[in-house]
């Protein structure tokens, strides 16, 4: 007994593609080991592609563009021209130095100073910090001796009379000393 499908011609034009080239919706181009299919919804076909997912690796990236030589301290600047980041050299061939950095302006620098945002320039520059630069601190009309005093109901340390005499306070009059 000979079953029907026995005796057929296995022609692709009769069952059909016995292999993915034969498929009219996956496009293959120069294959290469490791290779995987991802589909591509504006051609509407699958299409080989190197293996990125999971690959570890900077330059798998679709939104990455790293040429060579890349060399001990650089690092990666988005380019808005081609909408990747790419990696570059700064100043002087690495950026181990804030002063490396374009968007620093450190000079002269001192014991205990801080970068602070110049909005003016667009850069980080060296200088001191003030206390009367810090958030929750309201200093007005410094006179000499006067000490900082939190005040509770504006939440900041503001600037009062120092008392240094007993006769300077409130709960205490003085008459006749002697």
């Amino acid at each position: 007994m000979v079953l029907p499908f026995e005796s057929m011609d296995y022609g692709e034009d009769q069952i059909g593609a016995r292999n993915i080239t034969e498929l009219t919706d996956v496009e293959l181009n120069n294959l290469a080991n490791g290779e995987i299919l991802k589909y591509n919804s504006v051609s509407s076909k699958w299409e080989n592609q190197p293996d990125n997912v999971g690959s570890g690796s900077l330059d798998n990236l679709t939104d990455t563009n790293i040429t060579t030589p890349i060399t001990n301290g650089s690092s990666l600047i988005y380019n808005t021209s081609n909408s990747k980041w790419e990696n570059s050299l700064l100043v002087d061939n690495d950026t181990d130095n804030l002063v490396d950095l374009t968007d620093t302006n450190i000079s002269s620098i001192a014991n205990n100073e801080i970068l602070k945002y110049n909005s003016t320039s667009g850069k980080w520059e060296n200088n001191n910090l003030l206390i009367n630069e810090i958030q929750d601190v309201n200093i007005t009309s410094l006179q000499n001796g006067e000490v900082l005093k939190y005040n509770s109901g504006s939440g900041k340390w503001e600037n009062q009379d120092n008392t240094d005499t007993l006769n300077e306070l409130t709960d205490v009059t003085l008459t006749g000393i002697k």
